[in-house]
């Protein structure tokens, strides 16, 4: 059930940083160095793989 949670999460956090790269980043003065593809899904990765491993690790306590 823990990685149901995460996954949840990580979608609500894909979602909230594809609305903000949209609305405010791209009108900042650091847009240029802000890289073109959305934060949101570095983010998704990150989160996938931290559920990868909480999970792997809950297995290998059981």
């Amino acid at each position: 059930m823990r990685i149901g949670a995460e996954v949840l999460l990580l979608h609500f956090f894909l979602l909230l940083f594809q609305l903000t790269e949209k609305t405010i980043w791209r009108d900042a003065a650091l847009s240029p160095f802000i890289p073109t593809m959305h934060w949101g899904y570095y983010y998704y990765h990150i989160f996938i793989v931290a559920a990868l491993v909480s999970g792997s690790r809950q297995d290998l306590e059981l």
